[in-house]
C-alpha cells in the first residue's frame, strides 16, 4: 500500500499547508490589531473620564507665586460600582470647567490674579451648584450639589502640582 504522492497531491498539501500558516499569522496580527485598538480606545475613554479629580482650575504661577486652585468633585450617594462613581464625579467636573472656561475666557489663568479668579469662584456658587446638579440629572442622578473652598491633599499629578495640599474648589453631590 506504499504509493508515492503524485504532483497534484503535494501541491494539494502545500496549499492547505500553506493556508494554515497564512491563517495563524492573519490571527496573530489581527489579534495585536485588535488588542491595539481596544487599548488605545480604554486609554481614550479613560484620559476623557479623568479631570478633574487631579484638574487645576487655577495655576497662575508667574504672578501668584505658584498659587494653584484645584477642583474636586465628590458624589455621596448610591452607585453601582466605584467606576460609575468615577465617571459621574469626572462628566461633573469637565461641565463645570467648561462652563467656567466660558465665563472667564480661554485665557483667563493669564489674564486673572489668584485673588480675582477665587472671587468669581466664589461669586459664582450658586451658579457652580446649578451646573453641578445639571450635569448629574443628564448623567441620571438626582443629586443635590454644594460647593465650598477648602483645603484637600492630592497626590502626584505632574510636575505642576506635586503632592501636596491644594486651596480646592470641593463640589459634593448627594442623593436628594
Amino acid at each position: 500500500m506504499n504509493r508515492d504522492l503524485d504532483d497534484q497531491e503535494v501541491l494539494f498539501m502545500w496549499r492547505m499547508f500553506r493556508a494554515a500558516i497564512l491563517g495563524v499569522l492573519i490571527g496573530i496580527v489581527g489579534g495585536v490589531i485588535f488588542g491595539q485598538v481596544s487599548y488605545v480606545k480604554k486609554y481614550k475613554d479613560k484620559v476623557s473620564r479623568e479631570i478633574m479629580a487631579d484638574a487645576v482650575m487655577y495655576n497662575n504661577s508667574l504672578d501668584d507665586s505658584g498659587r494653584v486652585i484645584r477642583l474636586k468633585v465628590d458624589y455621596d450617594g448610591d452607585m453601582k460600582s466605584e467606576d460609575e462613581r468615577d465617571e459621574l464625579e469626572s462628566y461633573v467636573g469637565n461641565t463645570v470647567m467648561k462652563q467656567i472656561g466660558m465665563w472667564l475666557g480661554d485665557d483667563y489663568n493669564e489674564n486673572l490674579s489668584y485673588i480675582q479668579m477665587r472671587h468669581n469662584l466664589v461669586m459664582a456658587m450658586e451658579d457652580i451648584n446649578d451646573i453641578a446638579q445639571s450635569a448629574a440629572n443628564a448623567w441620571g442622578v438626582d443629586a443635590d450639589a454644594n460647593s465650598g473652598f477648602s483645603y484637600e491633599y492630592f497626590g502626584d499629578s505632574g510636575e505642576d502640582c506635586p503632592p501636596g495640599m491644594y486651596e480646592t474648589l470641593c463640589i459634593d453631590l448627594g442623593d436628594k
